[in-house]
């Protein structure tokens, strides 16, 4: 399970075990977060109006960024679609 939590922070839960390790962060809140199982790769959409992807081998490091036009305030994932309501 993942987490995307007010302060920016990325979480992952192993639920057998308890375990949590951060994945990464944003510098706001999140606004979303979706794993992309056809890619094996969490993506996570901020208030700092960045997408950021995370892999599961390498926490803590961003495979991938993209900087938006402006802040993220809704957003919604189905493969092969992002849609992102900004403002």
């Amino acid at each position: 399970m993942f987490a995307g939590l007010a302060s920016g922070h990325i979480l992952a839960i192993d639920m057998q075990t308890s375990n949590i390790i951060t994945l990464g962060m944003h510098d706001a809140p999140l606004a979303g977060i979706f794993w992309l199982k056809e890619k094996n790769i969490l993506m996570s959409l901020g208030f700092d109006r960045f997408i950021k992807f995370w892999s599961l081998d390498q926490p803590t490091v961003t495979q991938a960024e993209y900087s938006l036009p402006l802040k993220t305030v809704t957003c919604s994932y189905d493969y092969p679609f992002l849609l992102i309501g900004s403002s």
